[in-house]
């Protein structure tokens, strides 16, 4: 292997495990908040909060369909419920869960 190969690939790979520890200027918040728990399935999520850590809660779940293109899923909404109750988003059948997020008040 040449020595301006060997040095390409070095740089390169170091250029990748800097960007991939680096944390964007615009981060999103985390997925779930203090005080909450989610757990995620393939079809669904349900989110719980410890009491007296958030007002409500409700989970959100990108679904997407079997064999389709990724541009093509949708967003599901869990009920808005009390510190108390869980928050349940279901997809619909032939369809998978990406991404759950919880979002509190």
């Amino acid at each position: 292997m040449s020595r301006l190969l060997r040095l390409t690939l070095i740089a390169s790979t170091v250029a990748a495990a800097l960007s991939l520890t680096a944390t964007p200027a615009n981060a999103a918040p985390p997925p779930v908040p203090s005080g909450c728990a989610l757990q995620y399935f393939v079809i669904g999520a349900v989110s719980t909060c410890d009491p007296g850590t958030v007002n409500a809660h409700r989970v959100e779940l990108h679904c997407q369909l079997l064999g389709a293109f990724p541009y093509m899923h949708f967003p599901v909404w869990g009920p808005e419920a009390p510190t108390f109750l869980p928050s349940i988003a279901l997809c619909l059948p032939l369809h998978f869960g990406l991404g759950p997020t919880v979002h509190a008040r």
